[in-house]
């Protein structure tokens, strides 16, 4: 998607229902649809008028990768954050269910870090570091082009109904937390969770 050629064309046969109905998964991109769909009274997804909602979905997300490719060119520094925080294979037989391609988290400790770092300062002539967030004891790791920041899984009121694809509501509040103190930010105590 960060490619400049990149073209975003949802269609279809990328749609999935999600379990709860409420969510459209787009099995081509690996993109969770929370609000682009328009919805029943029920609050369930409506694929009334699909080809019409289409139509409007992919012009908001051609404009939207426009726009960030255009924030890429005039920037000098950029911050890629990858999440590790679902194990692939707790969501293997979602995955399967909804036809969605494999899923592969990208290993930054070999060439495609470097690669990616390396596209992004040819095509956008910007400097980007990596940062990947992990479920493990709370560290957080420098290393040239990345940052690897660990938490501990935290539950939270929001993970009862949540999606198998849905991260950690209150783990991924703490990695952000964390991404702050590492970037000189305030120093909170991100750990006061209850």
């Amino acid at each position: 998607m960060l490619e400049p050629e990149y073209n975003f064309n949802l269609k279809c046969e990328n749609i999935y229902l999600t379990q709860s109905g409420q969510i459209v998964l787009n099995n081509r991109d690996q993109i969770l649809h929370v609000h682009d769909f328009k919805r029943l009274s029920t609050g369930e997804i409506s694929l009334q008028n699909l080809e019409n909602q289409l139509e409007e979905i992919n012009s908001k997300y051609r404009f939207l990768f426009n726009r960030l490719h255009q924030y890429l060119l005039a920037a000098n520094k950029c911050m890629l954050i990858f999440e590790g925080l679902i194990p692939a294979h707790d969501l293997e037989s979602y995955r399967i269910k909804s036809s969605c391609k494999e899923i592969i988290y990208p290993n930054l400790n070999t060439d495609f870090a470097s690669e990616l770092v390396n596209m992004l300062k040819t095509n956008y002539n910007v400097a980007a570091t990596l940062v990947s967030f992990e479920i493990g004891a709370p560290a957080i790791e420098q290393r040239h082009n990345l940052l690897r920041i660990s938490a501990p899984a935290l539950t939270s009121i929001f993970d009862i109904d949540a999606e198998p694809y849905q991260r950690p509501w209150a783990t991924y509040d703490l990695l952000f937390a964390q991404l702050c103190i590492a970037l000189g930010g305030t120093q909170v105590n991100p750990y006061s969770y209850n």
